[in-house]
């Protein structure tokens, strides 16, 4: 998503309701650690931002923390035309949820999209 973005040409995917998992790059790697110090966890854990957001919200705080326009959008036609079967990455919504990994003790730094975006880009 950067190079639409850095060029003033970024916006949401199709109508951005959309909901797509997200994680600030420090709370996955952090995660990681925290699972892999604690070998009596077991079974699936989501590597996810504690609060989901639209790919519309999700766009708009890159486009702030980047100073660029958000004015753009993909139409969802333009995604099935090019990626076919595989346009349902973009287009589904996943509202995926952290609950095993809050629940075993690990507590986020970045859990909003809009504070995630600014630490990325200072």
């Amino acid at each position: 998503m950067m190079l639409p973005y850095k060029l003033g040409l970024g916006g949401p995917i199709g109508k951005g309701q959309q909901y797509m998992p997200w994680i600030h790059i420090d709370d996955m790697v952090g995660a990681i650690i925290h699972l892999l110090a604690k070998p009596e966890l077991k079974g699936p854990f989501n590597c996810t931002a504690p609060e989901p957001a639209t790919n519309k919200r999700f766009s708009q705080a890159l486009a702030r923390a980047l100073k660029r326009p958000h004015v753009f959008f993909v139409p969802t036609l333009a995604i099935k035309t090019m990626m076919g079967e595989a346009s349902h990455l973009l287009l589904d919504s996943q509202r995926a949820l952290p609950h095993a990994l809050e629940d075993s003790g690990f507590s986020f730094q970045h859990p909003k999209v809009e504070e995630a975006m600014q630490s990325l880009f200072k």
